[in-house]
């Protein structure tokens, strides 16, 4: 089974691959749109999927009670309403609140605000190709990583305890060349793929990106457990790891 990882940077996304008869790979792609164009048997990507008209989504619960302490590491309140909220600037994020305010509902925070541009991509592209949608899932890197450390919490990765940690759970799980990834020129040339003229791709991304991996290939565990709440556009809620 070929599995492939993916998680936002600017400008695009970094895809890691697994296939069973080559060596992992790391590439990026500019948009969603090019998955159509891969091939692959299963896929995560660490971004929202499903997403409710209101409230919070019982997967995005579910996985802040398993991370325990690190609760904050994923965001709460994406809902459809606010992906006809941009363009996502500053002045838009404060006049988005202002009115979410007026109609007592709950704020957006700024790091989720900056993520709705993808959060849209994704939305478009599983709603209008049902076998894309068959074969990708929602992943969460910290979830991944925490199973890999056998349920127990990992330092935060922008310490170099936290990144050890994780390029050491990657080589368990037979992802050792991911070390290299991280090396300043292959993040360059990674950032030239995609035509930014400033580094993009970070070594957060790249271990985010194989986490998900790893979720897409071992599909060992998902919030909720078992066939998940659905959108209004029959996008599945639940997060794989």
């Amino acid at each position: 089974m070929i599995a492939i990882g993916l998680d936002g940077c600017r400008g695009g996304w970094v895809l890691v691959t697994l296939n069973p008869s080559a060596a992992p790979t790391v590439t990026v792609i500019r948009s969603i749109e090019e998955l159509r164009n891969l091939d692959f048997d299963s896929a995560a990507i660490d971004i929202p999927i499903g997403l409710p008209e209101k409230g919070n989504r019982d997967c995005d619960m579910s996985a802040r009670k398993y991370l325990g302490e690190h609760t904050s590491r994923v965001f709460i309140g994406v809902r459809r309403g606010l992906l006809a909220c941009g363009p996502f600037d500053n002045e838009k994020h404060r006049a988005a609140n202002d009115y979410l305010s007026a109609r007592d509902e709950p704020g957006v925070a700024i790091q989720l605000w900056n993520i709705l541009p993808k959060v849209l991509q994704v939305d478009d592209a599983m709603r209008s190709d049902a076998g894309l949608c068959k074969k990708v899932r929602e992943s969460h890197p910290e979830l991944v990583f925490r199973r890999l450390n056998n349920d127990e919490p990992v330092v935060r990765k922008k310490e170099p305890e936290g990144a050890s940690k994780r390029v050491e759970l990657l080589r368990q799980q037979g992802l050792g060349i991911a070390e290299t990834w991280l090396a300043r020129q292959v993040r360059r040339e990674l950032t030239d793929l995609i035509q930014q003229p400033r580094m993009s791709v970070s070594s957060d991304d790249i271990l985010d990106a194989c986490a998900c991996a790893i979720a897409a290939r071992d599909l060992a565990s998902c919030v909720p457990a078992g066939e998940p709440p659905r959108d209004a556009h029959g996008l599945p809620m639940q997060i794989w790891f």
